[in-house]
């Protein structure tokens, strides 16, 4: 897996700019699963002429058209390959942001507490994730983000289409809160509400 920026870099983002996890680790999940010739028709759709390097910010406008190319390339197998992105980028996150120290810290304590503190972490790092987006923690375990810019029209009303965003608020919240959550996007700008809305679920099987 490409390794993330430093945690000095990527609170730094500037406007305009996320992490460029957002890139490479969609762009390594395309290639395991659809293979390379999938990954160079949407590089070449994207007009992405190079992989982001990993200590540098990434333009929002171009992650989107990464994230954009994909969907069109593969409307039916890129779901999956943006939930192992996801996946991918969280782990990447919580090795960059967080001491070990920290991570026990957060495995140990209450729910609530955790589910707190990972929503002010989020909220402090919604550009690597999200570009301009807004984020709002509106209760524990429910995140809203507004002026999403990688909202996506693709998925339908049942399972909206934010499927890397969906997995990475997942992979963060099992690692650092309770293994048994699952995420799911509940409302999305794509497909015309006013935010992109995600609940965490305990799931008891």
């Amino acid at each position: 897996m490409t390794r993330s920026p430093t945690a000095s870099r990527l609170r730094n983002l500037s406007k305009g700019t996320v992490s460029p996890n957002a890139v490479t680790d969609v762009l390594n999940a395309a290639r395991q699963r659809l293979g390379e010739d999938v990954v160079r028709l949407v590089t070449a759709r994207a007009e992405l002429s190079a992989m982001p390097a990993p200590d540098q910010p990434m333009d929002e406008v171009q992650a989107v058209r990464v994230h954009a190319a994909l969907r069109q390339a593969e409307p039916e197998r890129s779901a999956e390959v943006f939930r192992q992105a996801g996946f991918a980028s969280a782990e990447a996150f919580v090795e960059t942001y967080l001491s070990k120290k920290a991570q026990a810290m957060l495995s140990a304590a209450p729910w609530t507490m955790s589910a707190w503190l990972m929503g002010r972490w989020a909220r402090q790092h919604v550009r690597a994730f999200a570009g301009h987006a807004r984020f709002e923690m509106i209760r524990d375990l429910e995140i809203e983000l507004w002026n999403n810019p990688f909202a996506a029209p693709h998925g339908t009303r049942d399972h909206p289409g934010c499927y890397w965003q969906e997995a990475l608020f997942e992979g963060l919240f099992r690692d650092l809160v309770d293994p048994h959550l699952i995420c799911r996007e509940m409302t999305c700008v794509g497909q015309g509400d006013d935010a992109c809305r995600f609940a965490f679920i305990l799931n008891s099987g």
